[in-house]
């Protein structure tokens, strides 16, 4: 196959694997995109999860004050019956010392009680708040993951479509060339084959000396930059550009 109808095919083959490595980035970062909002999703999830479970933990430790209280306010006035048919002092002494270490732990299970009630009144709003975010959250993302997943079936059309040109057009390119020509597009980040005019090179933009420059322009071989070792492509009709 002569020189310039292999260069022609390597630049056809770059251009679409150009387009491939284009629409493949597109797909991870969509795909990003979507796993960041799962994982939001089921951060929110578990925040809520977590509110409402310090909610319980909170209601079981109010109930258990509330029965203590009821308890306590029970003992209390069976110390004041008993109190009041004592017959001597020294009885009388001994429950009123209960009353008022009774009334002590009455008021320290009060003071519990409104701290645990603050608590619980604090934490419901914070549920509350997070629930109604994580609403929200949820029903944006599930506008948003249609789309999105709406989005990668196209490209995932238009990748298959590519894959199979490109698989077509690399059938008919010289197997060594084709070997050499993915490894130097891999190397330097999806440009193989540059196409020049000038005696610079596209790629690395370094000066080709005027004899180097001269074989290049009779296109009997296929020629790398000494620099970049990327294919070079002359074609003398045209403005230097990249292939």
């Amino acid at each position: 196959m002569p020189v310039e109808s292999a260069l022609a095919q390597l630049a056809a083959l770059q251009n679409l694997d150009r387009q491939l490595r284009e629409k493949v980035q597109q797909i991870e970062h969509l795909r990003s995109r979507l796993n960041e909002g799962r994982a939001r999703i089921e951060a929110g999830r578990q925040l809520v999860s977590s509110l409402r479970e310090q909610l319980q933990a909170l209601d079981l430790k109010r109930r258990d004050l509330d029965r203590r209280l009821t308890e306590e306010d029970a003992k209390m006035r069976d110390r004041r019956m008993r109190l009041q048919r004592v017959r001597n002092e020294r009885e009388a002494q001994a429950l009123q010392r209960e009353i008022d270490l009774g009334r002590q732990a009455n008021q320290q299970l009060e003071s519990e009680m409104l701290q645990v009630l603050e608590a619980l009144e604090a934490l419901e709003g914070q549920a509350k708040a997070a629930e109604d975010d994580q609403k929200a959250l949820e029903n944006n993302f599930h506008g948003e993951s249609a789309r999105l997943e709406e989005e990668l079936e196209r490209l995932a059309g238009e990748v298959e479509q590519i894959r199979r040109e490109r698989d077509r057009l690399a059938a008919s390119v010289d197997a060594y060339l084709l070997r050499r020509y993915e490894q130097i597009f891999e190397r330097r980040e999806g440009l193989a084959v540059v196409e020049i005019q000038e005696a610079i090179c596209g790629g690395c933009h370094m000066n080709l000396s005027p004899q180097f420059f001269i074989e290049l322009q009779r296109g009997d071989d296929i020629r790398l930059c000494p620099n970049c070792h990327r294919i070079l492509y002359f074609r003398g009709d045209r403005g230097g550009r990249e292939a």
